[in-house]
């Protein structure tokens, strides 16, 4: 067989359009790249070499090769080039881990269809191999066919076995049988380069707003093609290896200990805005487009009552699809790997309440209740500073500054200890009608039992935690001012 000069030529052909007919397929053209994780649809097609195609040894040849065995193999030749990068506004590149097909309507398009002869006698082996097994950032893939006559079926399937008894398999079957068929047996590999076109760019930054923390994720569409997204989502590693867990809790099922994941403590929800379309699927972006979608993290503070910070490990994934894969009933999910964030608990917490309305020049009071959760007892103080949220406007479009007049703008409570909670009434003048906000202009600044410095009001402009790492955060109080005084 080595050296064997055979008489055909192979060759491979990815079809734009896929039917059930490989011949037409074959004249409405072929397509030159493709995408990790879809399900390449291809065909390999042998060509007579012959001149002569009205003479016996072409139909002889054509019987043969519709015998013919086949594998497909695919493996990575070039991959991109990995660059943790940063980009204006702190939104940090995410690269992807992984892609796969989504199993969906494709399921029973290419269900085993036998070889086909074209009008030119060429003959169409239907093939298909799945390309989740690349690596998520391949550019470039070799893809490969093993071809072989059906004499050699037996060995090529117990060529990687050890356990096969090749005594008892020639005492089965005649010697000069096998060497007959031997004289015509052969195989080949094929081989195609081929592109491999890199998923969406996905970006993300992490921000905390007023003791929230949030995540925005940005897809930019790198194609050069329009992508449609049909999700984004962002999870927990723990929720991504949810079914590894499951089956080692099956595995322990005698077990009576209750598992509880690494990340219980946390949600990831998706934030729906006024002006977000994007909240709607599906999503089109055309090339080089990009949109951002925000997602809020929620901890459970019982459950982190004994951490003062967790590192989050998230997982984004996004659903996408172009013209070539709708046309074959594909959609690729592909994950990203997203930086670690920390999640910090708030160690001081401010929580206001006061009457629901009050009329305008009338004098007011806002109960203040100041929370310690940290294990160190500490001194605490309040500070009104609405300066730095002049921006904020009420109802009347007026500066809140403008508005209410703290009678008591700096309030130094004493000291908090760790697990209690302290109250202080604080008087307000209602200058301006509208809806107000007391709650988080009302900021919280926390000195240690070592602090001694004195309380300036420059000092408390600056600093939102302490110097050992304390955070506070103020929790939202509205009033609103009536026009009746």
């Amino acid at each position: 067989m080595a050296g064997k000069e055979l008489d055909s030529n192979f060759y491979i052909f990815l079809p734009k359009v896929l039917t059930t007919d490989p011949v037409a397929d074959v004249e409405h053209g072929s397509r030159n790249s493709c995408y990790a994780g879809e399900r390449l649809c291809f065909f390999l097609i042998a060509q007579f070499r012959g001149n002569k195609r009205e003479d016996a040894n072409f139909e002889n040849w054509q019987k043969r090769l519709l015998r013919l065995c086949t594998s497909v193999s695919v493996s990575s030749i070039e991959l991109m080039t990995r660059k943790d990068d940063a980009h204006a506004g702190g939104f940090i590149t995410c690269w992807p881990v992984g892609s796969s097909k989504m199993e969906g309507e494709d399921v029973d398009l290419r269900k085993k269809i036998e070889p086909r002869i074209t009008h030119r006698g060429d003959i169409i082996y239907p093939l298909d191999v799945r390309l989740n097994s690349l690596p998520a950032l391949t550019r470039r893939m070799r893809l490969s066919v093993n071809v072989w006559t059906p004499e050699l079926h037996f060995f090529h399937e117990t060529e990687n076995r050890t356990d096969i008894d090749f005594r008892h398999y020639l005492v089965d079957h005649d010697p000069d049988d096998l060497i007959e068929e031997s004289k015509n047996a052969w195989r080949c590999i094929v081989n195609a380069t081929l592109p491999v076109i890199t998923p969406p760019t996905l970006r993300c930054k992490y921000f905390q707003v007023a003791g929230k923390h949030f995540l925005c994720i940005e897809v930019i569409n790198i194609l050069g093609k329009s992508v449609t997204l049909n999700e984004v989502d962002v999870r927990t590693s723990y929720d991504v290896d949810i079914e590894n867990g499951k089956n080692m809790i099956h595995h322990f099922s005698h077990s009576k200990q209750d598992f509880k994941p690494r990340f219980s403590c946390l949600d990831v929800f998706p934030v729906t805005t006024s002006g977000n379309k994007a909240s709607t699927f599906p999503v089109l972006l055309r090339p080089w487009e990009h949109y951002a979608f925000l997602f809020r993290i929620i901890y459970h503070e019982n459950q982190m009552a004994l951490n003062k910070q967790l590192e989050v490990v998230l997982k984004g994934s996004i659903k996408w699809d172009v013209e070539t894969l709708k046309e074959c009933f594909q959609t690729i999910n592909t994950s990203y790997s997203l930086p670690v964030f920390i999640v910090r608990r708030s160690s001081v917490s401010v929580r206001a309440s006061c009457q629901s309305s009050v009329g305008k020049g009338k004098r007011f009071q806002v109960k203040y209740t100041v929370t310690n959760t940290e294990r160190d007892d500490g001194n605490v103080s309040l500070v009104w500073s609405p300066v730095n949220n002049a921006s904020l406007k009420t109802l009347r479009n007026a500066p809140i500054m403008h508005s209410l007049v703290c009678l008591q703008p700096k309030v130094k409570i004493g000291c908090c200890p760790s697990g209690s909670s302290l109250t202080v009434n604080v008087e307000f003048l209602a200058v301006q009608e509208g809806l107000h906000e007391v709650g988080k202009f009302m900021k919280c600044k926390w000195h240690g039992e070592s602090d001694q410095e004195d309380f300036s009001g420059s000092r408390s402009e600056r600093q939102n935690t302490s110097p050992s790492g304390f955070t506070t955060v103020s929790h939202s109080c509205q009033i609103f001012v009536t026009g009746i005084s």
